[in-house]
């Protein structure tokens, strides 16, 4: 009991800096959102998904999806897009959970950030999001973006390593069909 509590407690200060409208605070939750999803086990001795679902039914997921679209602050974007690919890496129903919320359109959109660790960032979000339902990304129009990131990206004088690995990662992962189970998943939760 004590461990969910400690969860609970967690999640709920994150809420309150997430909810807040200074963007000092925002960015603060953001931050906390993301260390929380990268070690779970570690800090509260939970399961990955059980905390991923915990901050899911917090009412986070839509309060991400605003802050990503924050475009005067890149560094805020990034954060948010970093906590929603961690959510999105959890079950099928987390991964619902974020496109429900309207991130992929948003995600897509960042793709062609002047930022390059937005663009990375946007790219890993998608690149969860497809594993799932490669679909509604490719529905989002994520493809031409994409390929013009890597096309320019390799044409970089220094090195977009990360964002070439990312990039490739979702395009590899736009390229399966599994999107069918997702889509029966996702409307059995919507009833």
């Amino acid at each position: 009991m004590g461990k969910a509590r400690a969860l609970r407690k967690s999640v709920a200060s994150i809420l309150d800096d997430l909810r807040s409208p200074n963007s000092k605070r925002q960015f603060r939750g953001t931050s906390k959102v993301s260390k929380l999803l990268r070690a779970p086990q570690r800090e509260l001795q939970w399961e990955s998904d059980h905390v991923i679902d915990a901050v899911v039914k917090a009412g986070a997921v839509p309060i991400l999806a605003q802050l990503l679209e924050r475009h005067e602050d890149h560094k805020l974007q990034s954060e948010a897009a970093n906590a929603l690919a961690n959510i999105s890496a959890g079950t099928s129903e987390n991964t619902c959970a974020v496109i429900l919320a309207g991130v992929v359109p948003i995600a897509t959109r960042l793709l062609q950030s002047a930022s390059t660790d937005l663009q990375d960032h946007a790219a890993w979000l998608l690149a969860n999001i497809a594993c799932e339902n490669c679909a509604c990304v490719l529905q989002a129009g994520a493809l031409p973006p994409l390929l013009k990131l890597l096309d320019e990206a390799k044409t970089e004088t220094h090195s977009e390593q990360s964002l070439i690995k990312t990039g490739t990662w979702l395009l590899s992962n736009l390229c399966q069909v599994g999107h069918l189970v997702w889509r029966w998943r996702c409307r059995q939760q919507q009833q």
